[in-house]
């Protein structure tokens, strides 16, 4: 996106927000994720930005919000861009320079050599988690995501532009007694002017539907619905299905591909899996 004059030496995680008109949990779960966002932090841990940082930033929302790069996409797009940009800064290096090059590659190497047994360690523990009976699961780098999407209500509707709870329906496999659902500002191009889905319509790419569902007035978890059919763990129809507690937990991780929910979400009358228009016309 196109950014405003950066006039300030520090911008906070607020004012960065209201730039990206994004909430501040994205922005914390983007600089947990991209090594790129080096921020600094003041005396009372509060994240600060220098306009750097928000061109970096702006980066990652450019690739991830604006083109619909998956956040493993992104972060080799912009590797790539900076193995080109070191390369061509290499023909200008002296003696001494390029032996640091080299021994920060020779470093990387190794820290991609740790970060390969970690993910060897992740995997074995994931399989472990399989065999367990615990009824949630720690959550994949997936879910973590979903869940960021989940609780980022910027530029959201309800359906039918109201945001009371609607009691379980009849053909609800949910357990909670009461729900709710929004759709991104993508998702609401099927939406009709009365807020109900469009008869027919299929959801376009990077739509996001997120059911909250509630017990009694508490809300318990989101049923979450990502369509982006490039995604690793999207199912035949191009959606990535989550089912995650309010807190974050995982009580269906989206690598299960929506085992347990798309025999529910088929039935008939149902609009690209929604089933918003049967039970609440």
């Amino acid at each position: 996106m196109e950014l405003p004059a950066l006039t300030k030496l520090y911008y906070t995680i607020g004012e960065t927000a209201k730039i990206f008109q994004v909430n501040p949990s994205l922005i914390r779960f983007w600089e947990s994720e991209f090594k790129e966002l080096k921020l600094k932090k003041n005396n009372r841990g509060n994240r600060l930005f220098t306009p750097k940082d928000i061109q970096t930033f702006n980066k990652i929302y450019t690739l991830i919000k604006e083109k619909g790069y998956t956040l493993e996409g992104a972060k080799k797009e912009l590797k790539s861009k900076q193995i080109k940009m070191e390369t061509t800064e290499e023909n200008n290096l002296s003696v001494e320079e390029i032996v640091t090059k080299l021994e920060q590659i020779k470093q990387r190497l190794l820290n991609l050599k740790n970060q390969q047994l970690i993910i060897c360690l992740l995997i074995i523990s994931g399989s472990l988690q399989l065999v367990s009976c615990s009824k949630d699961k720690t959550p994949d780098k997936i879910d973590t995501e979903l869940y960021a999407l989940a609780t980022n209500q910027n530029n959201n509707v309800w359906y039918k532009f109201n945001n009371s709870l609607l009691p379980k329906s009849s053909g609800s496999g949910h357990p909670q007694s009461a729900l709710r659902t929004r759709y991104n500002s993508i998702a609401q191009s099927v939406l009709d002017a009365n807020g109900k889905i469009i008869q027919g319509s299929s959801f376009p790419e990077n739509s996001l539907v997120v059911k909250e569902l509630y017990d009694g007035t508490k809300l318990d978890r989101y049923a979450i619905l990502l369509k982006r059919s490039n995604d690793a763990y999207a199912d035949a129809n191009g959606w990535v299905w989550g089912y995650i507690n309010a807190d974050g937990t995982v009580a269906s991780s989206a690598i299960d591909k929506g085992k347990s929910c798309i025999s529910c979400h088929s039935q008939t009358g149902n609009i690209d899996y929604m089933l918003m228009n049967k039970f609440y016309p």
